[in-house]
């Protein structure tokens, strides 16, 4: 898999330390990152479902980690905890320009989305957020919800 990550380009100070930031999900030193699963192989996610717009109204990453896949799966946030991983299909984010799908996501505990592919409007928001996106189609094909997850970011993805 091809490893992707990135720093905000929001303001300098965050361009040094990224909100929120890839490597809080690190353990262990080394660039590794494990977390439980959480899996949606379908295609084309798009970020009304990983925040619908209406909830769009705050930059507060916790008040929004609370209504993360709300119109995917309505109850994620509750079963989501922090350092877990999503895995996802082709064309994973599509739609919505705001950044408010990488803060959602990042608010609810993921540390990491690994997916088939991203569109390349979430691709960008993620990478000018230091929240790190991987494209592992091998990883999101024999991974199940609740499986332990790591990402090496000198390997790349493995379940």
């Amino acid at each position: 898999g091809e490893i992707l990550a990135g720093v905000s380009r929001r303001g300098r100070r965050r361009q040094e330390q990224p909100r929120g930031g890839a490597a809080a999900g690190l353990h262990g030193g080394g660039g590794v990152m494990r977390g439980r699963a959480h899996v949606y192989p379908e295609p084309h996610i798009a970020a009304d479902d990983i925040l619908p717009a209406r909830y769009q109204t705050t930059d507060d990453e916790a008040e929004l980690g609370r209504r993360a896949l709300l119109g995917l799966d309505g109850e994620f946030a509750s079963r989501v905890a922090t350092g877990d991983i999503l895995l996802a299909g082709e064309d994973f984010g599509r739609g919505s320009s705001r950044e408010h799908a990488v803060w959602a996501l990042r608010g609810a505990g993921i540390v990491a989305v690994v997916a088939r592919s991203f569109s390349r409007v979430f691709h960008r928001n993620a990478l000018n957020n230091g929240f790190l996106v991987v494209e592992c189609a091998e990883a999101v094909g024999r991974t199940v919800t609740g499986d332990l997850v790591e990402v090496n970011l000198k390997v790349g993805a493995s379940a």
